[in-house]
């Protein structure tokens, strides 16, 4: 098993954490190295500031192994990724990621051509 730690919580930490029944934010297909920009607050019940959102995250259908990662809008893409799938796999993730400017970043890494459909809901988020 490989964990990978992008951050952490703290206890003097002003934070506090919603759940949401699952309402989807996204649902398109991803060519090798395409990235999609989605408003995450635009689903939520005027959550500000909106700091985080728990995510679940599903692929299907790839034409080619590869990785997908969710990261805050604008951010530069993180070193590791959140989901990995090898061909015609769905693979599905929870996944906490910071917000930006009310949105998240995904972005999509396969094979030579490769294509992935990439479904998110939201299902929780962070505000503080």
């Amino acid at each position: 098993m490989i964990n990978n730690v992008f951050g952490y919580f703290s206890t003097s930490s002003t934070a506090a954490y919603y759940t949401e029944d699952p309402k989807s934010i996204l649902s398109t297909t991803l060519a090798a190295r395409g990235t999609v920009s989605t408003n995450v607050g635009a689903a939520l019940p005027d959550p500000y500031p909106l700091r985080a959102v728990a995510l679940n995250v599903t692929v299907g259908g790839g034409t080619s192994g590869g990785w997908l990662t969710a990261y805050p809008d604008g951010s530069p893409v993180p070193g590791s990724s959140n989901l990995n799938w090898v061909t015609g796999a769905v693979v599905e993730n929870s996944v906490v990621v910071q917000v930006n400017n009310g949105s998240v970043d995904l972005v999509s890494g396969s094979g030579s051509g490769g294509k992935v459909t990439v479904n998110a809901d939201v299902v929780g988020y962070f505000v503080g």
